[in-house]
């Protein structure tokens, strides 16, 4: 196991100073992907199968990511991080089959497209054709675990949010790993965790931030869940570093949640970097938040 002295220092001192040096997006990828590669590897009890889901408004690709013995009762649908540029099987293919074993289903993870050749709509639009896909091969609702982390997480509550507009039927329930749900970046963590966040430089989440929301209002709630509204959510699981650039915007999920009346498993950690359950499997804390998310899902399975 890493100890967590040195996961910090690897992200503090090498990984947050290259983020914020490539501004290339392109070198970014590659460089992002060689890295996951390494550090992130596929375990042989991992299964993976690409698919596509159609609906009426769109279809998206999609990786199904499993473990052994996988229930097909119930279904995750998985959005992932990366700031809007980033992020594919290869950063998270891992990360997502190991969750789906912890929770005993499948999880499909939503190939959306990216910023900046894909700036907003594109991510939210295909989250969207991803859960009325499900909904079009017989998974009712209730079937559907909303789950996602950092930009991934945000957009967990964008869809949820979106879904009530729409009128179509709530997922089972939302998990959100440092979820990222204000793009106008006005939480106080936004400023006064520069220093103390041990992986994301300021300049790398705005530079994503930019890429994404282009000439749109950040504070629109079609971006930045936390400008939204909930009614009657379905219970959430949100865990957060406080460390972290974007814990303010877990705190006021987890109040908006809350005020409207949803049931919130909130956890809040100390000295760990963005989306530590990267690191599962050779770091205690991601397999201890990994394990607390599959006790969370199985109680309301």
């Amino acid at each position: 196991m890493l100890s967590r002295r040195f996961v910090n220092a690897h992200l503090r001192y090498g990984t947050k100073p290259l983020m914020a040096f490539l501004r290339d997006q392109r070198k970014l990828r590659w460089t992002a992907g060689l890295y996951a590669k390494t550090m992130f590897p596929a375990s042989r009890d991992m299964s993976f199968a690409p698919d596509r889901l159609v609906s009426g408004s769109g279809s998206v690709d999609i990786l199904w990511c499993s473990m052994q013995a996988a229930s097909a009762k119930k279904v995750i649908l998985y959005l992932h991080g990366g700031g809007f540029t980033l992020g594919d099987e290869i950063s998270h293919g891992a990360m997502v089959a190991r969750i789906a074993g912890e929770v005993g289903q499948r999880a499909a993870m939503v190939d959306y497209r990216l910023a900046p050749e894909h700036p907003y709509p594109a991510a939210i639009d295909d989250a969207q054709y991803a859960y009325e896909g499900l909904l079009e091969r017989g998974y009712a609702g209730e079937d559907i675990i909303l789950m996602g982390d950092s930009a991934g997480g945000g957009l967990v509550f964008t869809l949820l949010q979106r879904l009530q507009r729409l009128g179509l039927a709530k997922p089972l329930a939302c998990v959100a790993i440092s979820p990222w749900g204000d793009l106008s970046m006005s939480g106080a963590s936004f400023s006064e965790n520069i220093a103390s966040d041990i992986m994301l430089p300021i300049g790398w989440i705005t530079r994503g931030r930019n890429a994404y929301v282009g000439d749109h209002d950040p504070k629109n709630s079609d971006l930045s869940p936390i400008f939204g509204t909930f009614d009657a959510p379905p219970p959430s699981f949100l865990v957060v570093a406080k460390d972290e650039l974007l814990a303010s915007d877990s705190y006021a999920l987890r109040d908006m949640l809350c005020d409207a009346g949803g049931e919130v498993d909130f956890h809040e950690e100390e000295n760990l970097p963005h989306v530590w359950t990267f690191y599962h499997g050779k770091f205690a804390p991601a397999d201890q938040t990994i394990r607390q998310i599959g006790d969370f899902a199985k109680r309301h399975v």
